[in-house]
């Protein structure tokens, strides 16, 4: 990771957007198991493959050779919480063995790390995926991220709306005042099919994957395109479907050889400025794909 972007990451507080325009209310967040404030997850670090992260970061940080080491690097980036992969669909993740287990829930929370797992959701195997989510939470896990994208929609997965309800309240039933998020894709505008209400509704936190190198944007205009999805989207609720208005907490892109650190200061800086922010009170969440990749 270049210097300028552990500079960025470690000092940069998202602050307050100075105005906010013809939103509908936020739904109530709360403090949730463990201290997790859906409204206010801080900043954060997603981690694919625990045995590339912790051989040097991918090669790049030296120190970083174990869990503890690696525990130590995110907390000294000033992250506030790491997002590890327990899980592809309903099967616990790698197949040779969960790297999701209650030993890094351990290290994660001995350095003062939150610690959330996430699965490739797929939708076909809904008591399966219910059942990586809830693992993950009781090996301790501060709480879960559905990754569901492109499959969700209704060329690919039947009764995709329905099938989220039952995700989601599923995971509730077991666990019902721990953390859930969900990271789609941003620009709902381009996939008008998937279930973006539903997993509103039985989600804490939707974390949009704004990654504008990949889509063709600049860091500062991926912010404004995520405002006006979101805020059309949240606007056009009415009823009990403004229940799926939630707090957002924006995953940015840190993937490419491509990206410069000045991609991460204009996101931030996109982010902390923004006049049109759709969350009141300014976005108090953001996290990057992905830690061995930086």
């Amino acid at each position: 990771m270049p210097p300028l972007v552990r500079s960025v990451l470690k000092n940069s507080v998202l602050t307050t957007c100075a105005l906010v325009l013809g939103l509908a209310p936020l739904a109530s967040a709360k403090l949730m198991d463990n201290g997790v404030d859906s409204a206010n997850l801080g900043k954060g670090d997603w981690i694919y493959f625990m045995s590339m992260a912790t051989n040097k970061l991918g090669g790049h940080v030296a120190s970083v050779i174990n869990i503890p080491t690696l525990m130590s690097y995110e907390t000294n980036q000033g992250m506030s919480f790491i997002v590890v992969k327990a899980g592809e669909g309903s099967t616990n993740f790698p197949t040779s063995g969960a790297q999701f287990n209650s030993n890094l829930v351990f290290q994660a929370h001995a350095v003062g790390l939150k610690i959330f797992g996430y699965t490739r959701s797929y939708g076909v195997n809904i008591n399966g995926e219910i059942g990586v989510a809830t693992n993950a939470m009781k090996l301790g896990a501060d709480g879960f991220i559905i990754d569901a994208e492109v499959e969700w929609e209704s060329g690919n997965l039947a009764n995709g709306p329905a099938l989220a309800t039952q995700y989601c309240n599923g995971i509730k039933a077991v666990y019902p005042n721990r953390f859930l998020g969900h990271a789609p894709m941003p620009i709902i505008g381009l996939h008008s099919s998937f279930p973006y209400k539903e997993f509103g509704i039985g989600c804490d936190t939707v974390m949009p994957q704004d990654y504008w190198f990949d889509m063709g944007y600049t860091p500062a205009g991926m912010v404004d395109k995520m405002d006006t999805e979101w805020r059309n989207f949240y606007n056009g609720l009415s009823g009990s479907d403004t229940n799926a208005i939630k707090p957002i907490a924006p995953i940015g892109q840190a993937d490419s050889t491509n990206e410069v650190a000045a991609d991460i200061t204009g996101f931030f800086t996109g982010l902390n400025n923004d006049l049109k922010c759709v969350t009141p009170g300014g976005y108090r969440g953001v996290s990057f794909w992905r830690s061995d990749l930086h």
